[in-house]
């Protein structure tokens, strides 16, 4: 219940109540449109320059479980491990099977879900905030090729791909508990992990944005709400899970959203992607706090799952960027 305050208190305060404060003389906020700016020479809400990470040939980032368990039944028994520990909370769970069979569409069996926990996730988003494109803690049960899966996020990718020197230790505790949460479903420790090769900020890009935080949310809320094709499934707001904890993080919010028909067709032929969808916009405050956005360029994503498909993937980019800039 606590989450679900959290939740509808950011989406709220931010969406429909949003009173902010003039940090730029570029924005104006009126009541009857979402963003207004004022300057000459028709200026962008957002920067023009757009910081673009390289692409290199990228292995594996995710730790792949296989049992003989099946993903159903392991399914039930994580809800039941959750269940008794409390110091780790279940804040989102995506049925991909689910919500293909309500688009009218079939997959295999396929359910993913985030894990919060204070101390292995407030700590690196205090380091580094681009670090919430990664967190909370994921794990996806599902169906691949017949085989029963369980797959995880390899801690050492957050390592590398953010750059973490402070939040070694944290990181690689990630992945330590979820092993440990799977290592008391099963009696199977075959686990499959690649070696990791991971340039910092790969595959990540970033906007800057010419208004405060606030605005910028609401913006990029009610882009999504006017997009018929996509839907707002979810919201992190870190920043009031780590003030409760009495971490300090700057202002971060991750917003996710997709559209159910496009991601089952990815998943059906790539069951893995499941860990990475729906898509993510990630709204933060640096270090001069000033607001930015980022997101992962999907053709990075399906480069970590061996999938490629360079059409979808460039689609999905441009409606990220569409959503953050209106255009």
């Amino acid at each position: 219940m606590h989450i679900f305050k959290i939740l509808i208190f950011f989406m709220v305060s931010v969406f429909l109540t949003c009173s902010c404060e003039q940090e730029n003389k570029r924005e104006k906020v009126t009541d009857d449109s979402p963003l207004q700016i004022e300057a000459e020479n028709d200026r962008e809400t957002f920067s023009s320059s757009e910081r673009n990470f390289d692409i290199s040939n990228t292995s594996n980032h995710q730790i792949k479980f296989k049992t003989e368990v099946s993903a159903e039944d392991m399914l039930v028994k994580f809800n039941e491990v959750m269940n008794a520990n409390p110091g780790m909370l279940i804040t989102n769970t995506f049925n991909h099977q689910e919500n293909a069979n309500q688009a009218g569409l079939s997959m295999g069996f396929s359910t993913f879900h985030h894990l919060y926990t204070n101390q292995l996730v407030n700590p690196l988003i205090a380091e580094n905030p681009l670090t919430a494109l990664d967190l909370p803690l994921r794990i996806h049960f599902f169906d691949e090729d017949n085989e029963n899966m369980t797959q995880f996020i390899d801690g050492n990718f957050l390592i590398q791909r953010y750059g973490l020197s402070e939040g070694i230790q944290t990181a690689e505790s990630n992945s330590r508990v979820l092993n440990s949460i799977l290592k008391n479903l099963t009696d199977d420790e075959a686990f499959l992990k690649a070696e990791l090769n991971i340039k910092k900020f790969e595959g990540i890009k970033i906007l800057q944005s010419t208004s405060s935080f606030d605005v910028t949310a609401k913006t990029i809320l009610n882009n999504i709400k006017n997009n018929n094709e996509i839907s707002l499934l979810g919201a992190h707001d870190f920043q009031s899970f780590a003030d409760d904890a009495g971490f300090e993080t700057g202002k971060c919010i991750l917003l996710l959203f997709g559209n159910p028909s496009v991601g089952t067709q990815l998943m059906k032929e790539q069951p893995s992607l499941g860990i990475d969808l729906p898509l993510k916009l990630l709204i933060y405050e640096d270090e001069n706090e000033e607001t930015n956005v980022a997101y992962n360029d999907m053709n990075f994503i399906f480069q970590l799952h061996g999938y490629q498909n360079t059409e979808v993937a460039n689609q999905m980019n441009q409606l990220k960027k569409s959503l953050i800039t209106g255009k």
